[in-house]
């Protein structure tokens, strides 16, 4: 027998004990968005709601709910740490990103999470992370959102995929990978495009940014475009690098062997070692067992003392030392 939840509200403890007690085997779920804006509403974040929901779940209970894409992320330091509760009690199956219109008119870009309850997520288990943007609806004016034809066949792709029926597709639309708490839970985060650009991409491109400062121009913000200073001409204070508002120094989590690196797909991990070239990237490479290292992170060579800050979660040879902005 199935029994299923549907609320949209947080419940109160009378209310939670006696929804553990009805054996809860599904749980559909909508929570409020948004509500945790400091330190004193942190306990309604997303995530937080997703906990609590899981906890009232039977075990091997799944869970769907429909989030918006930043819950995925982990927000706050309060949002993190419930990222590594949720995969010590439970386990990550899916991350559907949905279509950007799908809450038309509301500005929120949501995706669909599914966990299973109760069961300690495995550091070797694959989640499935799926863009569903093109789900076969556009907007109309004055209407919203209107089938184009082609959504029953897309959905019921997403469907075989989910069911494990879909064996064959392309990493643009679904991927499978292992995660830890400190990535953020999206297809865009583990997706490589390995395509080379061609002339026509390059050609845009050039053409969207003169474009872009031509409008910010006429509408008075050309200073965007002004050359950078003369570091001589900016004025300069003194401040302390280690642990503090500004930075927080810490060890690297991994020192790996090059040679000792596995390969496998998809490889969008940067390695980097004390090169001065590239960033200190040496290669990209795929998810190894030792932990990742944080994006937004200053990597400092211990021997060579060079300094660099790559843009996406990396792993590090041996002998380096990184900071963190916060």
């Amino acid at each position: 027998m199935v029994k299923v939840i549907c609320f949209m509200v947080t419940c109160s403890a009378f209310l939670e004990n006696t929804l553990k007690q009805k054996k809860i085997n599904k749980v559909l779920f909508n929570p409020p968005y948004s509500q945790a804006k400091n330190k004193q509403t942190q306990q309604l974040s997303e995530l937080n709601f997703i906990y609590h929901a899981l906890s009232m779940c039977n075990k091997n209970g799944k869970l769907a709910v429909i989030v918006p894409q930043s819950t995925m992320i982990g927000k706050t330091k309060y949002d993190q740490n419930i990222k590594i509760r949720l995969l010590k009690e439970n386990t990550l199956d899916a991350v559907i990103t949905l279509n950007p219109d799908t809450f038309y008119g509301i500005g929120v870009n949501p995706v669909i999470a599914i966990f299973t309850a109760g069961v300690p997520h495995n550091a070797e288990h694959l989640v499935t992370f799926v863009d569903f943007r093109d789900d076969g609806y556009s907007v109309h004016k004055h209407i919203g959102l209107v089938p184009d034809g082609s959504a029953k066949a897309k959905r019921n792709k997403l469907i075989q995929l989910l069911k494990g029926n879909l064996i064959s597709f392309s990493n643009d639309f679904a991927l499978k990978t292992t995660i830890t708490a400190d990535d953020e839970w999206l297809h865009s985060f583990y997706y490589f495009n390995e395509t080379i650009p061609t002339d026509e991409d390059f050609n845009k491109t050039i053409q969207d940014y003169l474009a872009f400062k031509f409008d910010m121009t006429v509408h008075g913000r050309g200073d965007l475009f002004d050359k950078k200073k003369n570091l001589n001409e900016v004025q300069w204070f003194p401040f302390s690098l280690g642990n503090t508002e500004i930075f927080n120094l810490y060890a690297t989590k991994s020192g790996l062997d090059k040679n000792k690196l596995s390969h496998t797909s998809p490889e969008r991990f940067p390695y980097v070692t004390r090169s001065e070239l590239n960033n200190g990237v040496n290669m990209f490479t795929s998810r190894q067992l030792a932990p990742l290292n944080p994006k937004n992170t200053i990597s400092i060579g211990l021997d060579t003392q060079s300094v660099f800050l790559p843009a996406i979660s990396l792993l590090h040879r041996t002998e380096r030392s990184s900071t963190r902005l916060p």
